[in-house]
């Protein structure tokens, strides 16, 4: 039997509104590890948090460490159950667990390829069985957690009493929480990862759309507003496993990364929008640390999105340009868009999504530049001054 791991898409609809009562609970649980430190309480009243809206019957969350023969041992930390479900806290057999010699040798393969581990238990290669249902499991996603590009533990959502089919929103969502839930597993070791505190940090930033919403009078439907937030959540973590990935020394190849980026940003400008863009992609051949990739990367999204995510009939185009100028220690962004037919006069910048574009370039001590009379956008970085992406002001 194969073992491949495939999301439903076909069944998005039918669990649209489940993900629409996740979502609150994901972000609120990113505001208050980061407000928190990411104290253990704090983590386990986010998995009970999560765990209640995504009806799960428990959620847990386990680390990984490596022995002096390189052996991962995995340990649990954190449990939340749901009632009537029986608890596995203190449960000795979870406790180091050596994950290749129990069984678990595909779980570490696609844990440190930053990939999940879902589906049906009745599925699941006979070796991984025993141990999962002795716990009643009846399906499961299990997540990775990664602090400065190795695999240090893993967040688990079991399902006992029903089958359960994971879409590809849900797994971006939940493993957007794994990040934010990273430092409190790491605390007493006071590690720090930039990757990880930047892309929370992004998460808490749109977390305020909707307030943003009302206090702008937009007309946008919350629906509306909900889906793009669950597509920035998407994009967020593609960067985040994409530079997790590498194994090189910390710079980026940009132009490389872009080559990448750029599939990416069709992908979100399609669901998000509902368009198919006409998009160039132009990067000068040079290096950046990864959490400076990570910030230019979510600013280029940004900007698109605020430029195209208007009304309009004919088919969008835009040219995006990086440059890095070494005598002035600035990376320049520069976006000129045309909507189709319709002429760059009246692709006028959404709104809100102009003010995420402002707040995350203020945060870096950079400029945008957005003339009145061109449908065009320019941002400039001071490389030497670069911080993290945090809200400056109150909506």
């Amino acid at each position: 039997m194969q073992h491949n791991q495939s999301f439903n898409s076909t069944s998005f609809q039918a669990v649209q509104s489940q993900e629409e009562d996740l979502i609150t609970p994901v972000l609120e649980s990113h505001r208050r590890l980061l407000e928190s430190g990411s104290s253990d309480y704090e983590v386990q009243e986010a998995l009970s948090r999560v765990g209640g809206a995504a009806d799960v019957d428990r959620v847990y969350v386990f680390d990984v460490v490596p022995a002096a023969d390189e052996t991962l041992y995995a340990n649990q930390r954190f449990e939340w159950v749901a009632e009537a479900v029986t608890p596995e806290i203190d449960n000795p057999e979870l406790q180091r667990v050596p994950l290749e010699a129990a069984g678990y040798a595909r779980w570490v393969r696609l844990l440190k390829n930053y990939e999940p581990v879902f589906g049906l238990i009745e599925e699941f290669p006979e070796e991984e069985k025993p141990l999962l249902t002795a716990q009643s499991i009846v399906s499961i996603l299990v997540v990775p957690v990664f602090s400065d590009g190795e695999l240090r533990g893993f967040v688990g959502f079991d399902h006992c009493r029903a089958r359960k089919v994971w879409t590809e929103s849900d797994v971006s969502l939940l493993i957007s929480l794994s990040i934010a839930i990273a430092p409190s597993i790491f605390q007493a070791e006071q590690a720090t990862d930039a990757l990880n505190t930047q892309a929370v940090n992004y998460v808490n930033l749109i977390r305020n759309l909707l307030s943003l919403r009302d206090v702008a009078g937009s007309q946008q439907p919350v629906s509306d507003i909900l889906g793009k937030i669950r597509s920035r959540i998407r994009a967020v973590v593609s960067i985040h496993r994409f530079l997790t990935r590498r194994k090189e020394p910390s710079d980026i190849d940009v132009s490389e990364f872009f080559d990448f980026w750029e599939q990416e940003l069709r992908r979100t400008l399609d669901c998000c929008c509902g368009k198919r863009m006409r998009l160039q992609v132009m990067s000068e051949p040079f290096r950046l640390p990864a959490n400076l990739v990570l910030q230019t990367a979510l600013i280029t999204h940004e900007l698109l999105l605020a430029f195209a995510c208007r009304e309009g009939s004919s088919v969008p185009s835009a040219d995006l340009s990086l440059g890095l100028h070494e005598e002035n220690g600035t990376l320049a962004i520069h976006l000129r868009y045309s909507n189709g037919n319709e002429g760059t006069a009246r692709s006028t910048p959404d709104p809100l999504g102009l003010v995420l574009v402002r707040r995350m370039v203020q945060s870096l001590s950079g400029d945008v530049e957005i003339p009145a009379a061109d449908a065009s956008a320019r941002v400039v970085l001071p490389l030497q001054d670069i911080r993290r992406f945090e809200e400056t002001a109150d909506p």
